[in-house]
């Protein structure tokens, strides 16, 4: 009854009538478009290259592993940066602290670092 009502309301329209107990069926352009969508949404192809990278060793303690060899780098875990300054590089257990120009190069000042209060003498 109320489609009666709906069709009779516009005269310039009708609602067409839908087979398959009210359910539209999806046409063949629109299951295309829709997987054409979700393949390039999934697809990692232009996306794979954004999100990678190139590890570059600038210096190392061992010969031969990166640019520049410095005897002096001893486990290195920490790294500090500014605008102004070069990279300080926290020597795990050795108590200084190298620096290191933004190519890798040593700088010549070493700083020594102490031990907290009560803590063991490197």
């Amino acid at each position: 009854m109320k489609t009666t009502l709906i069709r009779t309301v516009s005269r310039s329209f009708t609602f067409p009538k839908i087979p398959h107990g009210g359910k539209r069926p999806i046409s063949a352009p629109m299951l295309a478009l829709a997987l054409g969508l979700a393949l390039a949404c999934l697809w990692p192809g232009p996306m794979a290259a954004q999100n990678a990278y190139t590890q570059h060793n600038l210096v190392s303690d061992i010969p031969g592993m990166a640019d520049h060899t410095d005897t002096n780098l001893v486990n290195p875990w920490g790294i500090a940066a500014s605008g102004s300054s070069p990279f300080w590089i926290s020597d795990n257990h050795a108590g200084v602290s190298t620096l290191y120009n933004g190519s890798g190069v040593p700088q010549t000042l070493i700083v020594t670092i102490p031990p907290p209060a009560g803590g063991a003498e490197w």
